[in-house]
């Protein structure tokens, strides 16, 4: 989910669109979930309540667009970059990325939960979890610990220990930190342009990971790839979108929505429902290749741009203050939909963007300094080369 430098190319203003939407919506669902009452506890429904819930309840949905959209840009970097790949410099540029966004992040999650101690202890015990769709759930496996602490530094969130505190949506970096490894890994492995040992040395780190810990995500990893035959469709002249086929696709993508909903009640079919959403993601945005956004332009393009430069601070942010949000405001009344319970929501939900938006000035935006600052250091030490 970690965000891209921005881009002026036309063709990728729809990443920027993807990447933006995303994220918002991602927020918004748990914004809903903290504010108003669940669907299946609403006496009545009107159509606008169908319309309301169904927009903000597709947050694993979104999850595997931003996977695919990952694949793209983060494998895509590495196929550009074949002939001169040097693991050293990508998986500095990885860890800085993703570091000087987590850190804040899990500050903020010792805080807020500080708060949650003393006004909704029962939060850490799984009691809101079916209201706000994550965070901690029933069965204590909420924790603060060093050692939670170190495994979420380590990413491996969810998959050797629970993620930090009640920051529910950081097992998603777990996963694609994996991601991240495992191409590069794999792809180098058949370079034959390499020397024999190191093809199989990545070939063997490749297995290892692969044993360990992709056994365990591996439809992650596949909506992953599909990101990155996007990105090879982007850099083919043989694959053509069209607006026919954008319709095409826009209806599969609906469809593998309804079909997921239903997929998604039974566990057993969670990872169908994942390939499912994110292939028919990666469709609608090989379709848009030739597409040009022309409605898309003014302070509608740069609003886009603005939500997806700062996608990945608030995807890692966002959590920890809704679940503030309910547990000062909500936490013994939840709310109908209605025009002035709507009008609450977005101020609510414009305080996160505005919030988001300052965290990202402090810290994301800084990235290529603190990259800089590193790589010297590192060079000095001998540990990176000029």
């Amino acid at each position: 989910m970690q965000g891209q430098a921005m881009t002026t190319r036309p063709r990728h203003l729809w990443m920027d669109v993807a990447r933006g939407l995303c994220s918002l919506m991602i927020c918004a669902g748990h914004l809903r979930g903290a504010m108003f009452l669940d669907y299946s506890q609403l006496a009545e429904r009107h159509w606008w309540d169908t319309l309301f819930y169904a927009l903000t309840g597709q947050g694993r949905q979104l999850v595997m667009v931003f996977y695919v959209l990952s694949g793209f840009f983060i494998g895509g970097s590495v196929l550009q970059r074949w002939q001169g790949f040097r693991f050293d410099e990508y998986l500095m540029a990885r860890l800085t990325r993703l570091m000087v966004v987590l850190l804040p992040a899990l500050m903020i999650t010792v805080a807020v939960d500080s708060v949650h101690r003393q006004l909704n202890p029962g939060l850490f015990e799984g009691r809101d979890f079916a209201a706000l769709s994550s965070g901690p759930m029933e069965g204590g496996n909420y924790s603060l610990s060093w050692r939670t602490l170190l495994l979420n530094l380590l990413f491996l969130q969810n998959l050797a220990g629970p993620v930090y505190g009640s920051n529910g949506p950081l097992w998603t970096l777990g996963n694609e930190f994996w991601f991240y490894l495992s191409f590069p890994l794999g792809v180098h492995a058949c370079n034959r342009n390499r020397s024999l040992p190191s093809r199989l040395c990545f070939a063997l780190l490749a297995l290892l990971i692969s044993m360990l810990v992709l056994r365990q995500i591996w439809a992650g990893f596949v909506i992953w790839l599909l990101g990155v035959a996007v990105h090879l469709a982007y850099q083919s002249h043989w694959v053509k979108g069209s607006p026919t086929l954008c319709w095409v696709a826009l209806a599969l993508q609906l469809a593998s929505v309804a079909c997921a909903d239903v997929l998604y009640r039974n566990p057993s079919f969670w990872n169908a429902a994942d390939i499912l959403s994110g292939f028919s993601s990666a469709l609608l945005l090989v379709a848009l290749k030739e597409v040009e956004p022309k409605r898309i332009k003014g302070a509608l393009a740069i609003g886009f741009r603005w939500l997806a430069e700062m996608s990945f601070t608030l995807y890692l942010v966002h959590f920890p203050l809704v679940l503030l949000t309910f547990t000062v405001f909500f936490r013994k009344g939840q709310q109908r939909l209605s025009a002035v319970s709507l009008a609450w929501y977005l101020l609510h939900l414009t305080i996160l963007l505005v919030i988001s938006r300052l965290l990202w000035h402090l810290f994301e935006r800084r990235t290529p300094g603190v990259r800089a600052w590193l790589r010297r250091r590192l060079q000095r030490l001998g540990l990176l080369q000029g």
